[in-house]
């Protein structure tokens, strides 16, 4: 039994350590990405504040979106 264990442990940490650093990596270049296209729009429009508004929006609708059908699931609950 403890050699199962053993091997189901090394198993999962393998696994662990392959995916934690891909998605590391993913997360990295995501947000490299965001930088990158910020910039692209500074330099497009001359503006950091609008490149910066413009590029957060789509995460600041998600984020409304996701609290608004949270808060109707917790509600729902209640009734």
């Amino acid at each position: 039994m403890k050699v199962e264990l053993d091997k189901i442990s090394r198993t999962v940490a393998i696994l662990c350590s392959f995916f934690g650093g891909g998605v590391a990596l993913l997360c990295c270049g995501a947000f490299l990405f965001l930088v990158a296209a910020v910039k692209f729009l500074v330099w497009l429009i001359g503006s950091e504040v609008l490149g910066v508004v413009i590029v957060a929006m789509p995460f600041i609708i998600i984020a409304a979106g996701l609290g608004y059908w949270g808060a109707s699931k917790m509600l729902s609950i209640g009734h």
